[in-house]
């Protein structure tokens, strides 16, 4: 029988699909993504970073984070997602990198049902800083959910879509 994965490994799985795809658009259009180590991975050399990689794609800047959980079906209706799964020191480099220019994006896995949640990291800052506040479908211009196989779809139309809206 093989063992069963950590929520932690199912994690650093789906922020490697991610990285995997975002690299894969490299070849075929104006793409550049670099893999920002954690303390973890680089064993407690580094410190914190901002988020778990950069992507310039046709000269706007995206900072991604990408988290998972086995407990958490969603980002949204209860603060207890927000508190557990970011720490302040990521809130904070959301905030600000958005100040600096970029795109603060957060992919969200819910490992139990196999779907995605997209949302903007500046919406998911403000409600994380704002006592009492949940993340709220209707006020996140960004968010969308999908099954995770269109994983790769929907990571390159987050790029082309939240780069067209902040342009205009």
């Amino acid at each position: 029988m093989a063992a069963k994965k950590s929520a932690q490994k199912k994690g650093k799985e789906f922020e490697a699909d991610c990285l995997d795809h975002l690299r894969s658009f490299m070849g075929t259009s104006r793409c550049v993504t670099q893999r920002l180590y954690d303390s973890h991975s680089s064993g407690g050399f580094l410190p914190s970073q901002p988020g778990d990689c950069l992507t310039l794609y046709e000269g706007k800047l995206f900072l991604f984070e990408f988290k998972s959980s086995d407990k958490h079906l969603t980002l949204a209706n209860t603060r207890e997602p927000l508190t557990s799964l970011f720490s302040d020191d990521q809130v904070a480099a959301m905030r600000v990198w958005k100040w600096a220019g970029a795109l603060p994006i957060v992919f969200f896995k819910a490992n139990k049902t196999k779907t995605v949640e997209v949302w903007n990291g500046d919406y998911i800052a403000s409600c994380y800083v704002t006592p009492h506040k949940s993340l709220s479908h209707h006020e996140d211009r960004i968010h969308y959910a999908f099954e995770a196989s269109f994983l790769k779809d929907r990571l390159l139309d987050t790029l082309r879509n939240v780069r067209h809206e902040h342009l205009l």
